[in-house]
């Protein structure tokens, strides 16, 4: 049985697109530009005496949040500090926002049901990747966090 054009050409486009995703996906993501998470109880151990945490927090930071994913939902903490939310996002999707040095900066995005593909997050903080993470495969789920301050 042979394949029908139309059939063809649907299985090649699908093959530009893997082949597109696991090529962006490589080219942001090096294993040493990635630094280890920071853990939020070494934050609160921090000594504050000098003044230069204190200053940090206050301080304004650019995040840039990145998705690449075929279709999947998207989570991430928006400028007031609460939760966004978008459904069914397709292709690449990117958002910028301001944030103190001391807020809680979160970025998830899950796969489908009928996804079987990768998703993969980012967190750029002023032009820096600061946290970055891939998953495979139907309902997986990437998921990455910091505080602006901490990436220092």
């Amino acid at each position: 049985m042979s394949l029908q054009p139309r059939d063809r050409l649907i299985i090649a486009i699908g093959a530009v697109i893997i082949i597109f995703l696991v090529i962006l996906t490589i080219r942001e993501v090096s294993p040493s530009s990635k630094p280890p998470r920071t853990d939020s109880k070494k934050t609160e151990r921090r000594d504050h005496s000098d003044g230069h945490d204190a200053a940090k927090s206050i301080q304004t930071y650019q995040v840039e949040y990145k998705v690449i994913c075929v279709d999947c939902d998207v989570s991430y903490t928006n400028e007031t500090g609460g939760t966004d939310q978008l459904n069914e996002v397709t292709g690449p999707w990117s958002k910028e926002i301001s944030a103190k040095g001391d807020d809680f900066i979160h970025l998830r995005a899950q796969n489908g049901n009928l996804n079987n593909l990768p998703v993969t997050v980012t967190i750029k903080i002023n032009g820096k990747v600061v946290e970055t993470e891939t998953s495979n495969g139907r309902f997986a789920i990437a998921d990455v966090y910091c505080k602006p301050k901490d990436v220092d």
